[in-house]
């Protein structure tokens, strides 16, 4: 027997355009987290690049 109501998912990827919108979102998503990531772990970078690290910086 076939399901008469469809889930919101169904409807989703139904349609194209939403399929495109759902997966640039994650691309943004995804893109937004690694930089700033990258700025995190570039905070205290030198002119030459990042410094080597020093477990020092820890304490």
């Amino acid at each position: 027997m076939k399901r008469l109501q469809a889930t919101w998912t169904d409807t989703l990827m139904s349609d194209r355009r939403y399929r495109i919108m759902l997966l640039l979102g994650l691309l943004f998503a995804f893109l937004l987290t690694w930089y700033f990531v990258y700025l995190v772990t570039n905070e205290s970078a030198g002119p030459d690049g990042p410094l080597p690290f020093k477990e020092d910086s820890l304490i």
